[in-house]
Order: C-alpha cells, then structure tokens, then sequence
C-alpha cells in the first residue's frame, strides 16, 4: 500500500526531479515531507503528457511511486496508508480529506520517533539526545516538574549538554533561590545557563529546542514524559525529533 497522495503539482516537481529540472526552492520542501511510495492517479499522469514507460519504469523498478485508476482525489486519498494528500496548494481544501502543504511550516509533519516500552533501558536515546545537542549553541529545555525531579534528571542533563552550550530552562519554581540553586549544578559544565519561571499549566509534553542562532528554531525533541524516564524504566517513554528549519 502506497503511503500518502500527491497532488499533480507534486507530482510534476518529483518527475522534473528525475531530469533534474525541478524547481529549486520547492523541491526540497517537497520531499521533506514526501513519503514513498506514494499514491498517483492515472488521470494526473495524463495530465502531465509524461511517457508512460518513463512512469511505469519509476513505479516497477524504483518503487517511488504507486498507480492507480480512480476518478477522484479523495478515493486517492482513501487508498492510502495515512489517508493525506501532500500538496504545494495547488488543490482547494474542501474538508473532505487532510492536505499536507509543503510550501508551510505548519500542520502536519514528518518526525523521527522510538518508544521504549517499560522496563526498557534508554541509553540509546540518551546518547542520541546528546548527538543531537553536540553542535547546537543554544539549548531550550521545557518541563515543568524538572525542579520537584532534579535529582534524577540532573545526570542525564549533565550527559547530554556540552561546555559551549547555552542553556535556558523553563520550569516550576517556588522561589528564586530554587533557580540559582538549579543553575549552581549545571553552569560548571555548559557556557551558561538561566532558569525562568514557566507553570506549564498548559503543556503536558515536555521538549528541548536547540539551534545556533539565538531566538531561532532549528530542531525540536519532544518527550511524552518527564525527563526522569529517561533512567526509570517503570513507565514507557517516546521521545520525537523533528526539523524545525
């Protein structure tokens, strides 16, 4: 089964691609989100005049692509995986089916994820939260009762930050001392750091946002749980990547 549908301009760029004619801008924001194999209509093929050995060859030999005759784009939409039709809004939204846009940052994305069940060791999401932050000047941490758990999430923050990092936290504190205590068992080991005062009232996920320009987004790490479950294995934990830029 073929995993998303693509809209014909989509589908115009991923075959210009192949010539290396595509658009040069869009591109990339295409198959930042494209998720092969994926679906395409006859009709869209016919649409496009492109050679139908060109096609056949791309959807029998490569496995980029799936054909199929329907008439429409939602039963496109229907016949695949995630039920999406990945677009660079070339097609209306008419609340018939989800549309992906390429072209914007929001809705939708594709992130790299693991779960560890319970009683599972996370060492290897550790290690790649610390692969992850290696190169990244300033480093956001949110989660509201990382104060009440420091003592337990202090080590893995002590594994995964480095000495030229920036680092801002956002937590629960009761007081100010709270705060100067928490920076005091960090800022021998990163740049610098600063506590602010953040309830999370409105937030159950925890997350780290680090980048290399100040004020800026470049890569998003959300937990399902608190950071503590990155040592207890009592409770299952999934940890989320995503591209931010």
């Amino acid at each position: 089964m073929a995993n998303i549908a693509v809209s014909t301009g989509v589908l115009e760029q991923v075959l210009k691609y192949q010539c290396s004619q595509e658009d040069k801008q869009l591109a990339p924001l295409i198959f930042k989100r494209l998720s092969c194999p994926f679906l395409v209509r006859q009709k869209q093929l016919e649409e496009l005049q492109y050679d139908a050995a060109f096609i056949k060859q791309l959807a029998n030999h490569h496995s980029l692509l799936k054909l199929i005759d329907v008439d429409t784009i939602l039963e496109q939409v229907n016949k695949s995986r995630f039920k999406l039709l990945l677009s660079i809004g070339d097609v209306n939204d008419t609340g018939e089916f989800t549309i992906v846009d390429a072209r914007k940052p929001s809705g939708l994305d594709v992130a790299y994820f693991e779960t560890f069940s319970s009683g599972q060791d996370r060492k290897k999401a550790i290690l790649h939260l610390k692969a992850l932050l290696s190169d990244k000047q300033y480093i956001e941490i949110y989660d509201p009762y990382l104060v009440d758990k420091f003592n337990k999430v202090k080590t893995i923050l002590l594994n995964i930050l480095h000495q030229q990092a920036h680092v801002f936290i956002y937590s629960y504190f009761n007081t100010d001392s709270e705060k100067q205590q928490i920076a005091s068992h960090i800022s021998s080991y990163v740049k610098k750091v600063k506590c602010f005062q953040y309830d999370g009232y409105c937030m159950h996920d925890r997350y780290i946002k680090a980048n290399n320009r100040k004020g800026a987004k470049d890569l998003e790490v959300m937990l399902s749980s608190g950071f503590e479950y990155l040592t207890d294995i009592d409770k299952d934990i999934t940890y989320m990547v995503k591209d931010l830029s």
